[in-house]
């Protein structure tokens, strides 16, 4: 009887591809699951927050593509103004959703660039590297979650994702990391500190790949620079105290000799990915805006503020703690993950979800928007309660 036999190689190798395709889908769906789940309104109810709507949409819907390139909080932030200009068309209701689903986006995207191959260097093992990026959408980080205002933040990790991950092969990787520096380092100032960094890397290293990095990265802090120079934000009061600066040392100290250890031995993604954590947490305490007016340590202690300032840090603490439970003995290391990895998801667990916001009914600003004659200012209420926006009726 005659029939087609394919050969028990080829087999093999199709049904591993295949194997690959599922469990990387169910990691995607896992992973937009989590976010969705930690604050479901982002997506079933959206609302504008803060900025994204007071600041974003309002420059888009009043100035156009003329609010493109104005600095916010005193430097370039390109992925706010974009979201705005391709939200402003579609109207007051539908906008809050495009907002939501950028942010989301944003912070998706280094939980699903950790697991391609480019980091098999760095944490040679696909399911802990899918394991990383669980964690890291699990960092406890309620201001940085769906909201586009401090996408940033995800950018700035994507960046230094860009630095350590391997050279990337083909096309589509090459415009993908430009493309992250380049959004990266319109959107915020830490491309100050990749773009020294990415030298560092293309001298000690020699990958050709890391001198088109540096070009970039220093061609973009060049824009930024200038951007910060015109905006010439002003100085802010620290408000800082015995009392805080006892704190800070003490979170240093216990990670400072195991970080000594990694920058000593450690491999030079990691080391570049400690120092990066250490700066851009330097320079978010030396520079910080947590509040309007007055000091602006203490509201890091007392309310728990400035979330986003230590997202890098968590993560280069997370990588740091993963190198060092892979240098420990063979008994010993499941045993000290295992302590860790349930610490971590005790805290999980005590917060799995963060507050919805208040319906502010869009929908009905809205209406009371296409109602005004032309020329009327608006003013829209937006969350956190008390904020708004001011609209000119087109």
């Amino acid at each position: 009887m005659l029939g087609v036999h394919r050969a028990p190689g080829r087999a093999t190798a199709l049904d591993g591809a295949a194997v690959r395709r599922i469990a990387i889908a169910g990691y995607v769906l896992l992973a937009v699951g989590i976010l969705v789940a930690r604050r479901p309104d982002a997506v079933l109810h959206p609302q504008f927050w803060a900025e994204d709507g007071k600041v974003y949409f309002a420059d888009a819907y009043n100035r156009g593509t003329d609010a493109l390139l104005t600095p916010g909080a005193g430097y370039l932030v390109l992925i706010p103004r974009l979201t705005a200009l391709l939200a402003q068309p579609l109207g007051l209701a539908a906008a809050p959703v495009v907002f939501n689903l950028v942010g989301l986006t944003v912070q998706l995207l280094p939980a699903l660039f950790i697991l391609s191959s480019r980091f098999g260097r760095l944490i040679p093992s696909l399911p802990l590297r899918a394991l990383v990026g669980l964690m890291y959408l699990l960092l406890p980080c309620e201001e940085l979650h769906a909201t586009v205002t401090n996408a940033q933040w995800h950018l700035a990790v994507l960046m230094c994702m860009v630095l350590v991950a391997a050279p990337p092969r083909g096309v589509a990787w090459r415009c993908f990391d430009i493309g992250v520096l380049v959004l990266g380092g319109l959107s915020g100032p830490l491309v100050l500190v990749i773009a020294p960094l990415a030298l560092v890397r293309r001298l000690v290293s020699g990958e050709r790949w890391f001198g088109v990095v540096t070009i970039t990265t220093a061609a973009v802090s060049l824009v930024q620079l200038k951007a910060i120079h015109d905006a010439g934000r002003g100085a802010t009061q620290l408000g800082a105290g015995v009392r805080l600066l006892v704190r800070m040392a003490l979170i240093v100290l216990a990670t400072a000799a195991l970080a000594a250890l990694a920058l000593l031995r450690g491999p030079l993604e990691l080391k570049l990915l400690l120092v990066f954590g250490g700066l851009s947490l330097t320079l978010a305490l030396l520079h910080p805006l947590i509040v309007p007016v007055g000091p602006q340590w203490p509201p890091i202690v007392v309310s728990g503020g400035a979330e986003r300032y230590f997202l890098v840090p968590m993560l280069a603490v997370l990588m740091l703690l993963i190198w060092g439970i892979g240098r420990l003995p063979r008994r010993v290391a499941p045993v000290v993950g295992g302590v860790l990895a349930v610490t971590f998801l005790a805290g999980v667990a005590a917060h799995p979800q963060y507050p919805p916001l208040l319906d502010d009914h869009p929908a009905a600003s809205a209406a009371a928007l296409d109602a005004a004659p032309r020329g009327t200012v608006v003013d829209v209420p937006i969350n956190p309660a008390g904020w708004s926006m001011s609209l000119r009726k087109h």
